[in-house]
């Protein structure tokens, strides 16, 4: 009776064992696929961050690039210069990655959209002892915008001689009357007539002309929407040109085609706010002067002077002086007004009078088909 005990008890100690050996063998297998999951993981979070610092190594390369996104993403020298600069930032952030070719898109609303994606494959460790997999592969996608700068707010009502306009897309001196810098004086340049109340400044449609109020339109721009004056012909002469414009802009005159002159400003009190603008893309208007028009097309004198927007320009401020105050401080270290400046600007290059120095990228409406000179910047992720 007593060996009989004792067998049973043998096969069930057997059958204990047996079973915790099957147990071990489940437990390591799980152990084993939790391993190389987690391994899977840290690499599928390895690529996503080897995509990001791709995609925006690639934006890098547009960033300060001049001209519209159609004309850019044609550009092969261009396209093989961000596809290295990713392939490099990628494989620095996951080493054995293949990236894919990126892609190129313009957005609907401006700017320029990159795509790229990176995979890899991470060794299992133990999941191969099971038959199963080897390695895990994923992969792994990031997106960037750039933005450009056509998304400048409210019109600054301080008006450019259309004189200076031009469509190198370098930096300009845009002088206000009497102003000068070594390449010519502003009667040289925009003509001597005085605009009435003098300066250029004018007031956005129902500003006081205080002080303040004139600074705050610098700093915030209007809050109506502007257009030139529409239906210009680029067939007319001067003479018809002003005639037309004077028209449609008479004497008291303020709506969306028209600005009235600022009588009540000190000019140089907005110093201050256009200081906030170095280095910011805003739009300006552009008033009418000789050789374009015959005089200045301007209608009316004193507080019923009224300028007739000839054209809107979308410009980069790169500096200032409005005697008697100084020069304006810095000049912007990267975009166009460091990098399309060949007559090698500063701030302190006027020499008396007073002016603005821009880089002029875009023109709306008036006589001249519209063009724009884009700085693409401000990229970020987008997924």
């Amino acid at each position: 009776m007593s060996r009989h005990r004792s067998r049973a008890e043998g096969d069930e100690q057997g059958a204990i064992a047996l079973m915790a050996a099957m147990l071990c063998v489940v437990l390591f297998a799980v152990a084993a696929i939790a391993v190389d999951l987690g391994m899977a993981y840290v690499s599928k979070r390895q690529l996503q961050t080897a995509a990001d610092a791709g995609v925006l190594a690639a934006t890098q390369v547009y960033k300060g690039q001049n001209g519209s996104c159609a004309t850019l993403l044609t550009n092969s020298t261009l396209r093989q210069q961000a596809q290295q600069a990713a392939d490099q930032w990628a494989e620095a952030n996951r080493p054995g990655k293949v990236g894919t070719p990126i892609v190129l898109s313009c957005p609907a609303g401006g700017g320029i959209s990159v795509r790229y994606s990176v995979s890899g494959s991470t060794g299992t460790s133990f999941t191969g002892i099971f038959n199963g997999p080897r390695e895990i592969t994923t992969g792994r996608t990031a997106g960037a915008n750039i933005g450009s700068v056509l998304n400048v707010g409210g019109l600054r009502p301080w008006g450019i001689c259309s004189q200076v306009v031009n469509t190198s897309g370098n930096v300009t001196f845009v002088p206000m009357l009497g102003g000068s810098t070594t390449a010519g004086s502003g009667s040289q340049v925009c003509g001597n007539q005085n605009p009435p109340g003098g300066w250029w400044v004018a007031t956005c449609t129902g500003q006081s002309n205080a002080n303040g109020a004139t600074a705050l339109a610098v700093l915030n721009g209007c809050a109506q929407t502007y257009a030139a004056v529409p239906s210009q012909q680029a067939s007319w002469n001067p003479t018809q040109l002003y005639n037309y414009l004077v028209g449609y802009c008479p004497s008291g005159s303020a709506n969306s085609t028209c600005l009235k002159q600022d009588q009540g400003n000190n000019f140089h009190n907005s110093t201050d706010s256009w200081q906030t603008l170095v280095g910011q893309t805003i739009q300006m208007p552009v008033f009418c002067v000789r050789a374009k028009c015959s005089n200045m097309a301007v209608a009316g004198n004193g507080n019923n002077a009224a300028y007739a927007i000839q054209q809107i320009a979308t410009v980069e401020v790169c500096g200032f002086k409005l005697n008697p105050r100084g020069p304006s401080l810095g000049w912007p270290t990267t975009g166009p007004c460091a990098t399309r400046n060949p007559g090698n600007y500063t701030s302190s290059s006027v020499t008396s009078g007073a002016g603005f120095f821009l880089v002029i990228k875009g023109l709306s409406g008036g006589t001249t088909p519209s063009w724009q000179l884009p700085e693409y910047k401000d990229s970020k992720l987008v997924e």
